[in-house]
């Protein structure tokens, strides 16, 4: 795709190349700045890393003479149309003048991997180990010792209470998954894991948390499940749309920090920790989002 230029000195010829114009979240896109002069030339790599939502990730300078490039590879963790500003490069002239010079904006589509790909579109599981298969006997054998172990076990325990010496169980209510949800909340806000800047344990906590609450309330399946599989079995089970896409936005946040090596800001984790609270209030209530 390419792009009028925006020259900073009459004497340049500038052209801005842009790979694609539709990339996935956290896809590298490529951006080639051209520059052509009368005279000998060097175009310099930016100063900056990141250049609004765009983070510059590499960058290749090529040519000489009087025609020299810059490829600058960049990508975004944000969704829908990002723009790719304008970004200001250095010139140098054999004889010692500098330019500067603006690559052109252009308006990228930026497609979350949940609406690209569905379930195929995230992190797949661990492939469970190898298993060496055994005879039949040897099952049956470990089944026959498990089964006297905890018949021992029992009776042990039936005679040392019939005796008075070990107190009889009392039996707890198991905790409600709201309930358990805020506790666990409070006690990840509290735990300083920001303070340490552990931002990644920060958020596996964050999503562990979520994840449990949706296993509790909605009796679906979440241990050792990808984000999609759980987002599918979700939308599924809860007609209300707007918890379902609050939902995905929050797993797909909780990936690109896992996985994609995304480290926001103290003030974002304390909104995503804001809007997994929010998830878990308005499913228990069903409520309106202001």
């Amino acid at each position: 795709m390419c792009l009028p230029s925006y020259p900073r000195a009459e004497a340049l010829e500038v052209n801005t190349k842009i790979s694609r114009g539709r990339v996935t979240i956290a896809e590298p896109l490529d951006c080639k700045v051209s520059v052509r002069a009368p005279f000998e030339i060097e175009v310099s790599t930016p100063q900056a890393d990141s250049f609004g939502p765009w983070a510059l990730t590499g960058a290749k300078t090529e040519g000489g003479g009087k025609e020299s490039s810059v490829t600058l590879t960049l990508l975004t963790y944000t969704t829908g149309q990002a723009l790719l500003p304008r970004i200001p490069l250095k010139v140098t002239a054999k004889d010692g003048r500098v330019f500067t010079i603006l690559s052109s904006s252009a308006e990228i589509t930026v497609e979350s991997l949940l609406d690209k790909y569905g379930d195929a579109g995230d992190i797949r599981d661990i492939k469970k180990p190898l298993s060496i298969p055994h005879s039949a006997l040897f099952y049956v054998l470990w089944l026959i010792a498990a089964l006297l172990a905890a018949a021992g076990v029992y009776l042990w325990r039936k005679k040392r209470r019939s005796r008075g010496l070990l107190p009889a169980q009392e039996s707890v209510a198991p905790e409600h998954p709201l309930e358990k949800a805020l506790r666990e909340l409070e006690e990840l806000k509290n735990s300083g894991l920001l303070d340490e800047n552990k931002i990644k344990e920060f958020y596996i906590a964050l999503f562990d948390i979520v994840r449990d609450y949706f296993a509790g309330s909605y009796g679906i399946e979440t241990r050792d499940r990808t984000s999609a599989e759980i987002y599918a079995d979700l939308k599924a089970v809860e007609a209300d749309k707007k918890l379902v896409a609050l939902s995905r936005d929050f797993f797909e946040r909780c990936d690109m920090v896992k996985f994609a090596k995304l480290r926001p800001e103290p003030a974002l984790c304390r909104e995503d920790w804001d809007g997994a609270k929010t998830i878990v209030e308005y499913s228990s209530r069903r409520g309106t989002i202001s």
